[in-house]
């Protein structure tokens, strides 16, 4: 059986009011899903950038063997809950908590809001900040987050798109000024990077993988599960490789297994790759540092279609646009949400349309750098910590006054 924990930590700052984040496997380290990066990524920013005391409190779960890494969820007993709420309770009390601002919160069994919310007696504010695709809401799982919500138990809803901002004023009825957009934010180190510059070293990286210097790269960078299009994208790929001789794909997966019925993924995988013969076409490798294949890539591919209900947008995709790394797109209110009336990316809706962006790119290496420049002009006005950091420390400034 699982042994569940709740973890702290404490920062004292130079003011008297204190901020506590209450988040999951904050502490651990292997596990690397979007949620858990983007608020480790919060924590950290604002524990530098603001003077108030700082609380982390995390749920952790022990993991019995590395294959459990991947996506944990938190299952644990009634009772479990009703102690950690305890625990929880009498930390903030000691700590005296003005804002208590709770990150992920789908990761989070959905009673242990309606007991902070009964035991808090007012006493601080709470931020309840929201990740993901709003069709998770169609998810029987979510419905007593649908409750909660229309209750208003929070005093402030963040959220991580005007999608789901658009759903929770208009299918649930919220106030639009009790819901901020808060864009995933994006380390300064990702704006940094140069697409332009980094193809004077090409060579160099690519003989690292294999490839040559005359290749034109379509990298793809994740889980191997069908709501990223792999699949599509490897239909497309053997009729447009077939046609162009200098396109090659890199596969950059987790290494983490995803399975439907009998088969993994992973291993369907494999077993189409050989089945059209692409062994000397496709390169798969594991978890790589992105930096590294950006370098080698001259465009990635990201098919998210909208029944992929993870952290919305995603990071890998917001992470690129930082970078200006060009890459295509499925239709999807993902292309909503990034672009507004003008579009600089290569967009497909099917395998068809896919394999003709990718029999097409090769004869447009000069204009990808123009794309580069749009996407991460986009970026900074959407991902940059200097966006995001003054809008979160406003609204701290904000509830902590209202105490």
């Amino acid at each position: 059986m699982h042994r569940y924990r709740q973890v702290y930590s404490f920062r004292p700052g130079k003011a008297e009011n204190t901020l506590a984040f209450l988040t999951y496997y904050h502490f651990n380290n292997l596990i690397v899903e979007g949620h858990k990066v983007l608020s480790d990524r919060i924590i950290e920013s604002v524990s530098k950038a603001l003077y108030w005391n700082i609380l982390t409190i995390s749920l952790e779960k022990e993991l019995g063997s590395a294959s459990e890494i991947p996506y944990q969820e938190f299952t644990p007993h009634y009772r479990d809950w009703f102690i950690y709420t305890i625990k929880l309770f009498r930390v903030l009390k000691t700590y005296d908590v003005d804002v208590l601002h709770i990150l992920a919160y789908n990761k989070l069994f959905p009673t242990l809001f309606n007991k902070i919310d009964s035991i808090r007696i007012k006493s601080f504010k709470v931020i309840l900040h929201l990740y993901f695709h709003p069709q998770l809401f169609n998810d029987l799982k979510y419905y007593p987050l649908k409750f909660i919500l229309k209750q208003q138990m929070a005093d402030v809803v963040l959220v991580a798109s005007k999608a789901l901002k658009k759903y929770l004023v208009e299918n649930m009825v919220l106030p639009s000024e009790y819901i901020r957009i808060i864009y995933p934010i994006v380390p300064h180190s990702f704006f940094e990077y140069d697409y332009a510059t980094s193809k004077k070293v090409v060579s160099q990286k690519r003989r690292e993988y294999g490839l040559d210097e005359s290749d034109f790269v379509v990298t793809y960078i994740g889980h191997i599960i069908p709501q990223r299009g792999i699949f599509e994208l490897l239909k497309a790929f053997k009729e447009a490789s077939a046609c162009i001789s200098s396109l090659k794909l890199l596969i950059a997966h987790s290494g983490i297994v995803f399975r439907d019925l009998s088969i993994d993924y992973l291993t369907m995988l494999k077993q189409l790759i050989a089945k059209y013969g692409l062994e000397k076409k496709v390169i798969l490798v594991g978890k790589q540092d992105l930096k590294s294949l950006y370098t080698i890539s001259d465009i990635l591919f990201f098919g998210f279609r909208d029944s992929f209900l993870f952290t919305f947008p995603p990071l890998v995709v917001c992470e690129a646009m930082a970078a200006g790394v060009p890459f295509i797109l499925r239709r999807s209110i993902l292309v909503k949400e990034l672009f507004e009336s003008f579009v600089p990316v290569p967009l497909y809706g099917n395998v068809d349309e896919l394999t003709n962006v990718l029999c097409e790119l090769p004869d447009k290496s000069t204009a990808l750098l123009n794309v580069s420049n749009v996407i991460r002009s986009i970026a900074v006005t959407k991902f940059h910590p200097s966006i995001i950091l003054p809008r979160l420390l406003k609204l701290y400034y904000e509830m902590g006054s209202r105490k």
